[in-house]
């Protein structure tokens, strides 16, 4: 006869075992497809209709189908070490960033999916490491020339210069006027997009923040959060509008590209180590998925609208994950 402490060990066991036979049959069932780079993918995006996957490497940009990761397209551009891609709101407009380091950065917006050349913007003096459009067209760019500038319609550029280091990271807000930016100077600078002043700054990182991501829902339309990531191998939530950090979790490792789950329930990290890590913003509890070794290390992250597909870029490729 099994004593009731030997009986719940043993239940705890058999429970912990199926569970990581659970784990591991998830890894290998829905890892869907991973489509192969010749070099470091630097940027995803989803085309507006959902059907193309833009990946930005540094061999340029071209796109996949969203679906099998198939049908490969070359996208024309003149950006050099492409480091983002977006679209405009409006689902008009494709944006590219990049440049030449130490002398030039660029924005090239194309009309989508036409590809007729809308305009070049090379004002910054090192590459464009970020950016980030806002609904009501303007947008705003992130550089290694420590400077941040923000382009709204019919009215002039705005140049921020509140970082003292490369501005790695930039997002809006959804009052879509203030802004977020992060870099080597490892702050999280609150700032207003209609006139370049600082509102507050946020240094409770100790290491280079890498990316921010804007909790979606209506619900935190009010008082926004948002996520961060950091070489101190931290994830912090906070609250930009009233300064306030509301959690952090230490990871087991460095995590280089960050997205919410489209509810805001949830956010996936890509780490070092191989593994995409869901995370709580209220419990921080985790769960893994192990990344297929043909993607490499994940640089770049990105969520489908309906939150049934993940997508991972990384040194080697990219990968679909069916959830």
């Amino acid at each position: 006869m099994m004593t009731p402490i030997e009986k719940y060990f043993l239940q705890f066991t058999v429970f912990a075992i199926f569970a990581l036979l659970q784990t591991t049959r998830l890894d290998a069932q829905t890892w869907k497809s991973v489509h192969p780079t010749d070099s470091s993918v630097t940027a995803l995006a989803i085309s507006p209709d959902g059907s193309r996957l833009m990946v930005a490497t540094q061999e340029g940009p071209f796109s996949l189908d969203s679906h099998t990761l198939g049908s490969k397209v070359a996208i024309s551009s003149k950006v050099r070490q492409l480091h983002d891609l977006s679209f405009s709101m409006d689902k008009r407009s494709l944006f590219l960033a990049g440049g030449t380091p130490s002398e030039t950065g660029m924005v090239e917006v194309t009309r989508w999916p036409q590809g007729d050349l809308l305009e070049v913007d090379s004002a910054h003096s090192d590459s464009v490491q970020k950016i980030a459009v806002n609904k009501n067209g303007d947008r705003v760019s992130a550089s290694w020339d420590s400077s941040c500038r923000v382009h709204r319609q019919n009215q002039l550029p705005i140049e921020y210069r509140g970082h003292t280091g490369p501005v790695l990271a930039v997002e809006w807000l959804p009052n879509n006027t203030t802004i977020l930016s992060a870099g080597i100077d490892q702050t999280i600078q609150v700032w207003n997009g209609e006139d370049g002043k600082t509102i507050r700054t946020m240094d409770n990182h100790t290491g280079t923040v890498l990316a921010i991501s804007i909790r979606p829902g209506e619900e935190w339309t009010k008082t926004p959060w948002c996520a961060s990531t950091s070489e101190d191998r931290t994830l912090r939530f906070w609250q930009p509008t009233v300064g306030r950090m509301v959690r952090f979790l230490k990871l087991p490792s460095l995590a280089r590209s960050i997205a919410w789950l489209p509810d805001g329930s949830r956010l996936i990290a890509g780490c070092d180590d191989g593994q995409v890590r869901l995370v709580d913003p209220q419990s921080l509890a985790m769960e893994e998925w192990k990344l297929p070794e043909e993607i490499g290390r994940p640089f770049a992250l990105v969520v489908s609208p309906r939150g049934d597909r993940v997508y991972l870029g990384g040194s080697r490729g990219v990968g679909l994950f069916q959830r």
